[in-house]
Formats: structure tokens, C-alpha cells, sequence
């Protein structure tokens, strides 16, 4: 079975996204309105994990600016095992959208693990996700069907991937406050 690998920069925000997760702008505007927040803590270990291994598997790396662009390029693969390394879980944040198919044109980058699921492109979904990932938009039903393993990003092995074919990474600008935009243009480089 064909093993795809997504990572979400926004997965080493997450000692601070949970501060502006729910505001309407991206990281940097919230960050500029409050400003006696100062500098956001990054998880510059999980960082720096990452990077060794996709230094590692730089063959199988494509760059995407965001998660939902994964819908179209996969249109050809599948089914393959979906293992997603995020903040989110992508499955849908609308109650409508987590029971009722999803249109092409309504895939965004909170719903497009479900868009996967519906296309029958996915057969299992593991979800790596730090301890303020929100679960409650998400019934239990929910849960039970669209994410097969959850896990925290503390137990992260990169070797208990196996064979990987393709490793997206999803740029997710809106969720990197800019002083740490330079660590994205070193993923870029990789």
C-alpha cells in the first residue's frame, strides 16, 4: 500500500497558535495588533526534527502552499495511506462538511482529508497532532470513521513510516508569524 506523508508548518507553532487559531487575520496581523505578546514560541526541537529528515527523503518532497492542493495532486494516486503530521486535522470544521460530500469547489484546507475520503483516494489516515489540537469540532461517530490513528507529535518517528512515496509540505503562511518565516525558506531549500 502507498504510504503519503503531509506536513503542516503550522505543526511547530503550536506551543502558540492556539493565541490566534480562531482570529480571522493570519499570524503576523495578530501578532502586530497585539504587540506586548511580543515574540510567539516555535518548537524549534520538533523543528529541527523535521528538517534532518527531510533532509534525509529530499527526493520525495513536493512544496505546496496549502493542504487542500493535495486533492488535485493526487488526482491519479490512490489508494494510498495518508499519514498527516498538523495542528489540524483537516477532516472538516463545519459540522455540514464532516456528513455530507464535499464539492470540488467547496475543498479548503480545513476539509480536504474528508474530500479524500469521499473520493475513495485514502484507506487509512493517521493524524500526528501536539496537545492543543481541538477535537471537539469533530463528533465521536466522526472520529471512529475518518481518523484511523491519532497520535501526538511527542511520540513522532519518522522511521515508523516505512517506505514513503511522496512527502508534501504544506507552506500554510497564514499560521507562520513572519520573524519565522526564514525557517520555511530552509524547507524550501531542502
Amino acid at each position: 500500500m502507498k504510504k503519503i506523508l503531509t506536513i503542516d508548518c503550522d505543526i511547530i507553532m503550536h506551543p502558540s497558535i492556539n493565541l490566534y487559531n480562531d482570529y480571522d487575520g493570519t499570524a503576523t496581523e495578530f501578532y502586530d495588533e497585539f504587540t506586548f505578546l511580543n515574540l510567539p514560541p516555535a518548537d524549534l526541537e520538533l523543528y529541527s526534527k523535521i528538517v534532518h529528515f527531510l533532509k534525509e527523503n529530499k527526493d520525495k518532497i513536493e512544496i505546496i502552499e496549502d493542504h487542500d492542493e493535495i486533492v488535485e495532486k493526487t488526482k491519479i494516486e490512490g489508494p494510498f495511506e495518508l499519514i498527516n503530521i498538523d495542528h489540524h486535522h483537516d477532516v472538516g470544521y463545519e459540522r455540514v462538511m464532516v456528513y455530507n460530500k464535499i464539492k470540488s469547489s467547496d475543498v479548503n484546507v480545513g476539509n480536504w482529508v474528508k474530500r479524500l475520503w469521499d473520493l475513495n483516494r485514502i484507506t487509512k489516515y493517521t493524524w500526528y497532532r501536539d496537545n492543543n489540537s481541538d477535537l471537539s469540532t469533530l463528533s465521536t461517530s466522526a472520529q471512529k470513521k475518518y481518523l484511523n490513528e491519532i497520535h501526538f507529535i511527542d511520540d513522532l518517528d519518522f522511521s515508523s513510516f516505512g517506505d514513503l512515496e511522496k512527502i508534501y509540505i504544506s507552506i500554510s503562511n497564514e499560521w507562520i508569524p513572519e520573524y519565522y518565516k526564514p525557517l520555511i525558506d530552509i524547507i524550501k531549500n531542502i
